[in-house]
């Protein structure tokens, strides 16, 4: 850089190192952020290959492809870029337009110290982090779709942990201490992911320090942790939440409105059953926490929750419940059935660990029927009536459209849809038969089938 003069148009210059440490992307960007003391959300990563753009969101970073460089289109998207650009004229005016909208506070807003919406200042909320597995890596990187969400700590068992989820992040701060994580002054809020079994000792500690908290689902082990969760979240006034996306999610949101087309539901069968990429392991006599019941993990606690979780979302609590699973060697449910009955409808919780499903989900109305792939982050949705298929699609500004995929014709080419199937030639049973069980009536005299008989004989 200093060769050629550009050394003046920089105020620092990070990369990798000439004894190959720091030599990943994400390793790189990492440090640059936290030695220039640079949050995320304020910064943006510009690159032509897809380790930019991977390295980009490991860091929560907004992310631009770039085609004048070594990169192809196809490799860029597949990385993720969030935006991709042909040429350095279009990337400047890009980069301009950020700062241009003063109802949107993006990372150009933020770096320039501007306000949003009538010249108020804007609150971030700083959260802290309990967890450092994969879930907590997801909720991280959805940070940067976010203007008012910042990471200021990070809490596991050892520091070396903490650091090693944080080292890409920015500044923060790492604790193993949870009393001194929960009391700390840098934190608004705090995400818990961690194992199913520490969330009832975690969450109230986190709220008895004030802190208001989003816990992973599923929030506790048993019924009286929960009540006991609730209460003192009460007491302390403070916001305590279930991290159950699935069911505020756009797409369920958009099943909602169409259910009113079924009629009157009278069952409902939700169904989240996957094979365990654990569970060969467990097969081998390799018990991995997955299928470990001292864990409060199994197949209910891990993805049974998410079809009683919609369940009560769409019909609300049942009357009654009745429940049954499939308990393996060490104790832990392999599988299961929830069988619950409302007033007027029946539901069934169907969930497994140890086998797939092909079968969709279905809501059966007296008017028609809903088949729901995948209920727990709908794929598609088809509503079938008795002479119509209808498939609702979504698109990408979060509405949706109702397409009509097949129609049931009769041999004639009548469609069906909305009227039935119309008999030519309706015939009663004659009146004498009517106490009659069907066995004993002979084909002689069945005046319904010697009538039919006729009509075929007249086709011929």
């Amino acid at each position: 850089m200093g060769l050629f003069g550009l050394s003046d148009y920089f105020s620092f210059v990070g990369g990798s190192e000439l004894d190959g440490t720091r030599k990943r992307k994400a390793e790189v960007i990492g440090y640059i952020l936290e030695t220039c003391e640079i949050k995320p959300q304020d910064a943006i990563m510009i690159g032509d290959r897809k380790h930019d753009i991977e390295g980009a969101k490991l860091c929560g970073l907004e992310s631009v492809g770039v085609l004048y460089g070594y990169g192809s289109e196809e490799e860029l998207s597949k990385a993720g870029a969030d935006h991709i650009i042909k040429d350095v004229k279009l990337l400047e005016e890009y980069l301009r337009k950020q700062g241009e909208n003063p109802d949107n506070l993006t990372w150009y807003d933020r770096l320039k110290g501007r306000t949003g919406g009538e010249g108020k200042e804007t609150k971030m909320i700083r959260f802290g982090m309990i967890g450092t597995g994969k879930i907590a890596q997801k909720f991280w990187q959805a940070n940067r779709y976010g203007k008012d969400f910042e990471l200021t700590a990070v809490y596991s068992r050892t520091l070396e942990r903490a650091r090693e989820f944080g080292f890409q992040k920015g500044r923060l701060q790492y604790f193993d201490d949870l009393e001194a994580f929960a009391n700390s002054d840098c934190i608004d809020a705090v995400y818990v992911a961690s194992p199913n079994c520490c969330h009832h000792d975690q969450v109230m500690t986190l709220l008895k320090a004030g802190k208001h908290v989003l816990c992973e689902k599923p929030m506790a082990s048993n019924l009286k942790e929960a009540e006991e969760m609730f209460s003192e979240a009460e007491k302390q006034n403070l916001i305590l939440l279930e991290g159950m996306r699935s069911i505020y999610a756009p797409s369920f949101e958009k099943m909602l409105p169409y259910m009113e087309s079924l009629g009157k539901i009278r069952r409902a069968t939700l169904q989240y059953c996957q094979y365990s990429s654990r569970y060969d392991n467990y097969k081998r006599g390799i018990i991995e926490n997955a299928f470990k019941p001292e864990l409060s993990n199994g197949a209910l606690m891990d993805i049974g929750v998410y079809v009683v979780a919609c369940m009560i979302r769409l019909f609300g609590a049942p009357v009654s419940i009745k429940a049954s699973g499939i308990k393996l060697s060490n104790g832990v449910d392999g599988a299961g059935t929830i069988l619950m009955e409302y007033p007027d409808m029946i539901g069934e919780a169907i969930y497994s660990k140890i086998t797939d499903s092909a079968m969709p989900s279905q809501i059966q109305g007296e008017d028609a029927s809903m088949l729901v792939q995948e209920i727990e982050n709908i794929k598609d949705l088809r509503i079938v009536r008795k002479g119509v298929v209808q498939s609702i699609r979504q698109l990408s500004d979060g509405s949706a459209i109702k397409l009509t995929i097949a129609n049931y014709y009769t041999p004639k080419g009548n469609n069906i849809n909305k009227t039935g199937i119309k008999p030519d030639i309706e015939v009663s049973l004659d009146t004498s038969l009517l106490n009659k069980n069907k066995d004993e009536i002979t084909h002689d005299e069945d005046n319904q089938l010697q009538e039919a008989l006729k009509a075929v004989e007249k086709e011929k």
